[in-house]
């Protein structure tokens, strides 16, 4: 009888056990560990300061940005292929060599981890797609893990054309389904979780460390435009899955990066004012929410600029958007970065040699000097659209004319012979090299400008101004401290 009473005893002990256990475990909401609840924030639900366990010991990638590149079978010679260079600033016939070149660099370096932030290919033709590809698939044979975004210029691209002598012809481009079939080995394949309403997705390729690969482009639009969307945003349903896997994963103690085509967080004063398409819609509220919730980093590109922003909210979390520059613009960057569990060292590396006649020039000469003098056509098309803003009834004739005008302006004459076109493109190639070195006289300059009465000089002043101003971030090599 005593033995019965104590085993009862005893049984009792276990159950009462068991059910506090069980009550103790409801008040830890779902999805959250015990260990990541430590110092959750009530107002902000923030779970980052918590200690990441298991925690990332290493890992190195590599970052490689808006490759567009472009088949040589599709034509690039001829006067339709000339045609389209005018309005274009990217070194698109040497495009195959310079992806070649990275590809090669990459294989022999030791990362192991290599992302591409989107525009693989100069308008998404399924040929260009295809070709792109394969050059992945040789990367991962030497053992590094792939990982993709699309990006604006990738999916149901209305511009996929061939420049076969004084012809520019649509081929074939890709759909969603298409290029998530190409390129299903990198990212997709070894997904964790995929987003049913995007090409977003979630990898762990380290131990303690998730990427989420966020799919930012708007090509479902594509099909009503005769030309492809440059904006990003993300559907409500999207960005409810994103902020599901950044807390998902900050409830398991990794380290959260993402990756991404647009912007996150502006480049330069007054980016989203004056070039909207390049910064995602609603940055602000997104960056926030981002940074709140754990996300350490977000690899970018779009605007070929090698800039590195970040942003503090008002609850003290700082996020970094780390752009990274298009390999067919100069200086044609990538990015070697080691990431620990408390900071992420960065390098930036540039082409120096591709197998392309360049004249006998440098390399780097080659893609600086292509991009100087590219830029004379393009800048009076970018004033044209900044005129025809702030006056939508001028006709567009009339709006090139007069930005062509404003390019060749001289706005200090009595102190340099200088033009706003050799100005602001000057400040434009540091922007896109990174690091800018501040101009005094392009700051008294622009300076002037801004002061002036009329709104066209005072909108080109504060470009000039912006782009040696870049109080943020070192951009090229440096290192970036995580959250605490």
């Amino acid at each position: 009888m005593n033995i019965r009473r104590k085993k009862s005893s005893f049984s009792k002990r276990i159950v009462s056990t068991f059910i506090v256990s069980a009550i103790i475990g409801s008040l830890i909401p779902i999805g959250v560990n015990a260990a990541a609840q430590c110092n959750l924030n009530a107002t902000t639900h923030s779970v980052h300061k918590c200690t990441k366990s298991p925690k990332l010991k290493n890992a190195k990638i590599a970052v490689i940005s808006d490759a567009h590149y472009f088949a040589p079978e599709l034509g690039i010679t001829g006067s339709a292929f000339e045609a389209y260079l005018a309005q274009d600033r990217k070194l698109i016939a040497e495009s195959s060599a310079i992806s070649n070149a990275v590809i090669d660099e990459l294989k022999k370096s030791d990362v192991k981890i290599v992302l591409v932030s989107g525009d693989m290919t100069k308008d998404g033709e399924k040929l260009s797609h295809l070709q792109f590809s394969k050059l992945l698939k040789d990367l991962e044979k030497s053992g590094k893990k792939v990982y993709v975004v699309p990006g604006n210029h990738d999916i149901n691209n209305p511009e996929s054309n061939s420049y076969l002598g004084d012809t520019a012809t649509p081929v074939e481009n890709v759909t969603p389904d298409q290029f998530k079939k190409i390129y299903y080995h990198f990212g997709f394949s070894e997904a964790i979780s995929r987003d049913r309403h995007s090409l977003s997705y979630v990898v762990e390729p380290v131990p303690g460390l998730r990427i989420i690969a966020m799919d930012s482009a708007k090509y479902n639009d594509n099909a009503r435009k005769t030309s492809p969307v440059i904006g990003g945003e993300f559907s409500e349903d999207t960005y409810n899955w994103i902020k599901k896997q950044i807390k998902e994963a900050k409830s398991k103690g990794k380290t959260v990066i993402g990756l991404m085509h647009h912007g996150l967080l502006e480049h330069f004063n007054g980016q989203k004012q004056y070039f909207d398409e390049f910064v995602i819609n609603n940055w602000e509220k997104i960056s926030e929410e981002f940074a709140d919730l754990g996300m350490e980093a977000v690899f970018t590109g779009h605007y070929h600029a090698q800039d590195i922003s970040s942003k503090t909210t008002t609850t003290g979390n700082k996020i970094y958007d780390i752009e990274t520059g298009s390999l067919v613009s100069y200086p044609s960057p990538y990015r070697i970065v080691d990431i620990t569990q408390d900071k992420m060292t960065v390098e930036t590396k540039n082409i120096t040699s591709i197998d392309y006649d360049t004249k006998g020039a440098l390399f780097q000469d080659y893609a600086y000097n292509y991009l100087k003098t590219g830029l004379k056509d393009v800048l009076p098309l970018m004033f044209k659209t900044l005129i025809m803003r702030m006056n939508p009834a001028i006709p567009e004739e009339q709006a090139y004319l007069l930005g062509k005008q404003a390019a060749d302006a001289q706005p200090a004459p009595s102190v340099t012979s200088m033009t706003v076109y050799d100005l602001l493109s000057d400040a434009m190639i540091a922007h896109y090299k990174g690091d800018e070195e501040l101009n005094p006289l392009a700051i008294a300059i622009s300076q002037g400008m801004m002061a002036s009465d009329d709104p066209m000089s005072q909108s080109l002043g504060f470009l000039l101004n912006s782009g040696y101003n870049d109080p943020s971030e070192k951009d090229n090599n440096t290192v970036l401290e995580f959250n605490p």
